[in-house]
């Protein structure tokens, strides 16, 4: 009976422990791992059903006895073998690393791999057990992601925009990258500064703390909202923020999400857009499209009496036709340096058109403004531009009540100006020119011996041809100014010897011209001026610059290139041999009916002969 007894114990347990293994290979084939195990060789003991289709083996059976050498990853089996024998031979576990394989498909994956050591009863090794999970699927996402992120953080860099999160309380817990280039923080002295308070400027804290604080409490988002900035070394930057509120189950906030732009460029863009709409761009006051606009503003009672100071600066078109537009420009500033410096911080001043500047003067009564006035008439004395006295003409007049107009005060002021300028202009003019001529002569005092030998051959001449009185004064004075246009020309060519280039050539030749425009800016000598310009026409038509020939050209003109040719022979000024008289004489005498009009050639010979 016992033996029975026991016999059907044992057949019961045999029962029991082929369920369990049933159990557990039904459990080992089910899970979504890969499993298993091997010998102290290195050779498979066993494995789940998904390992043995993995390897291209397909039943776990014909595993068994096979090397990692004879599976579809045979080109890892070295690295394999190589891990196994570590955990056979130390009894360590290699835990959740990362490897490669290959599958029955010639796919390379990515595998989760965990390695732990077999122990008999005796707690001897005697092989180990392996499991691994395919996870390509979720590297591939994180590389992905990561090339998304630094995609992303490129962009950003590039862009110069802050990408930022914050926790429900405002505090940085994320920042990208670019947080460097913009603010000079490295992304850990960031995380956990108050975005909303601690980045803003010390006098503007207050303000974004309270819009910030609303729209985490409202979970709210901010579209296209500009403020600024401060950065690590103190500078402000304009910033575009935009972002969202995200929310739990619950509606509460979880954290902020958004993205600062930079657009301090954008900023300074548009202030140099409206500063240049409202200012002169050579003298930096204020322009005449700001006037306008800031006339109604000043025409109220408070700022009565209002004067004007309406400024005419003399001799501009003189000054660049004599010395070139970087001259003009040069007086034009001197100009506004003076007036700035004579008015006051709450007055008005403006650069309202070419040579014309305005002064409006706040509270301010007739004997205070002709004061100013009258300090930057003396002022103006003492500056100089180009060697010459800085001029203008000035007017002015005080805006006492509502009902007079603006434009009628400044009507007032403008003919007050005008007027001065009409009494003064044939003076300053005068003075200008002479002024001019003076500094030829101090380039090259050769220019003004030469000035004066033709001026007294000019005379000899025009009085054998019965000139006198006023005209012959005028024929020696468009003589003595004959080449005032040379001023325009650079010094070191002006006292060149010797042949020039074709290039100096022309840039000499443009001196007649010159020399028209400054005795045309003058009502005294605008008579002379086409003597000046005529003076090196020809009479074969081959001179300049009109290439007038014949009768066409003025006489007093041919009278000033005759007495050129003669002094150009004779004198040092343009050339290493001088001429004696007689050999000048000579020379001069190929002149007649090419350069000069042979009619008067041989009546303008005599006088030199008779006179030297």
């Amino acid at each position: 009976m016992n033996e029975q007894q026991n016999i059907k114990n044992i057949r019961d347990l045999q029962r029991a422990l082929k369920k369990s293994e049933d159990l557990l290979r039904k459990v080992i084939d089910t899970i979504p791992l890969r499993v298993f195990w091997k010998d102290r060789n290195c050779r498979y003991l066993g494995c789940n059903k998904a390992f043995a289709k993995d390897s291209g083996w397909e039943e776990p059976e014909k595993l068994i006895g096979k090397t990692d050498y004879e599976m579809a990853w045979k080109f890892y089996a070295e690295d394999y073998q190589k891990d196994d024998r570590f955990v056979m031979e130390t009894g360590e576990e290699k835990i959740n690393f990362i490897e490669n394989v290959v599958n029955e498909k010639g796919e390379h994956r990515y595998v989760r791999t965990s390695k732990i050591p077999l122990y008999d009863e005796k707690e001897r090794i005697f092989g180990m057990l392996g499991t691994f999970e395919d996870i390509t699927d979720i590297m591939e996402i994180k590389k992905a992601l990561k090339e998304s992120k630094k995609r992303y953080e490129e962009l950003t860099l590039r862009s110069r925009a802050l990408v930022f999160e914050l926790d429900p309380k405002g505090k940085l817990t994320y920042v990208s990258p670019s947080a460097k280039a913009l603010f000079g923080y490295e992304e850990e002295e960031l995380l956990g500064k108050m975005f909303f308070y601690e980045l803003a400027p010390e006098d503007q804290r207050e303000e974004l703390k309270a819009f910030g604080e609303e729209i985490l409490k409202q979970g709210g988002t901010v579209s296209d909202f500009e403020h600024t900035l401060q950065t690590k070394d103190g500078r402000r930057i304009s910033v575009m923020t935009n972002g969202f509120c995200t929310l739990n189950k619950r509606g509460e906030v979880e954290s902020f999400q958004g993205i600062d732009v930079d657009i301090t460029h954008i900023k300074e863009a548009e202030e140099r857009v409206r500063y240049l709409s409202y200012h002169d761009q050579l003298t930096g006051l204020y322009n005449r499209h700001f006037i306008e606009e800031e006339m109604q503003r000043l025409d109220v009672e408070r700022n009565l009496p209002l004067s004007m100071i309406m400024i005419d600066a003399n001799g501009l078109k003189l000054v660049n036709d004599a010395f070139g537009h970087k001259a003009g420009d040069e007086l034009l500033l001197k100009t506004a340096r003076v007036v700035k410096q004579v008015t006051r911080k709450e007055d008005l001043v403006a650069r309202t058109g070419g040579d014309e500047f305005l002064v409006f003067l706040p509270e301010t009564g007739v004997e205070e403004t002709l004061k100013i006035q009258k300090r930057m008439e003396d002022l103006a004395k003492e500056v100089i531009v180009c060697n010459l006295p800085l001029s203008f003409s000035v007017g002015s007049y005080t805006k006492k009540h509502t009902r007079i107009t603006m434009e009628d005060a400044l009507s007032q002021a403008e003919t007050r100006m005008y007027r001065q300028k009409f009494r003064e202009r044939e003076t300053v003019r005068k003075k200008y020119i002479n002024g001019i001529l003076a500094q030829l002569f101090i380039r090259s005092p050769e220019e003004k011996r030469h000035a004066e030998r033709i001026k007294e051959l000019s005379r000899r001449i025009g009085v054998s041809m019965g000139i006198e009185g006023g005209n012959l004064q005028n024929l020696e004075r468009a003589a003595y100014y004959h080449d005032i246009g040379k001023i325009s020309i650079r010094e070191d060519l002006l006292l060149k010897k010797g042949k020039l280039n074709k290039k100096e050539e022309q840039e000499i030749t443009r001196h007649s011209e010159i020399g028209y425009s400054i005795f045309n800016s003058s009502t005294e000598f605008i008579p002379l001026s086409d003597t000046l310009l005529a003076h090196h026409e020809r009479y074969d038509g081959k001179g300049y610059p009109k290439g007038l020939k014949g009768k066409e050209i003025p006489l007093w003109s041919q009278i000033i290139h005759f007495a050129n040719l003669y002094d150009d022979l004779t004198s040092t000024r343009s050339r290493q041999e001088v001429y004696s008289c007689e050999k000048a004489l000579e020379e001069l005498t190929e002149a007649k009916g090419t350069a000069i009009d042979p009619d008067y050639f041989d009546q303008w010979l005599e006088v030199i002969r008779k006179t030297e």
